[in-house]
């Protein structure tokens, strides 16, 4: 019985160093920076952005935007 192994390698060194150097660019941001999905659930939220609404980012994560408005 003869058997094969096809392999592919893809160097995402580059790739890897790229993301990196944006979230640090993102997390230390004096701005505020809030990522949404298209059910407007929060996909992502800065330091910056949590302190100015007074969360942590971790209770932020998958809550709607609505939840953060006031009903007025």
């Amino acid at each position: 019985q003869a058997s094969s192994v096809i392999a592919t390698l893809v160097d995402v060194t580059e790739h890897r160093r790229a993301e990196d150097d944006f979230r640090r660019l993102v997390e230390t941001a004096d701005e505020g920076i809030w990522q949404f999905d298209q059910d407007l659930n929060t996909r992502f939220v800065n330091a910056r952005m949590a302190h100015m609404l007074d969360y942590p980012p971790d209770e932020m994560l998958a809550r709607n935007a609505a939840s953060f408005m006031d009903a007025d």
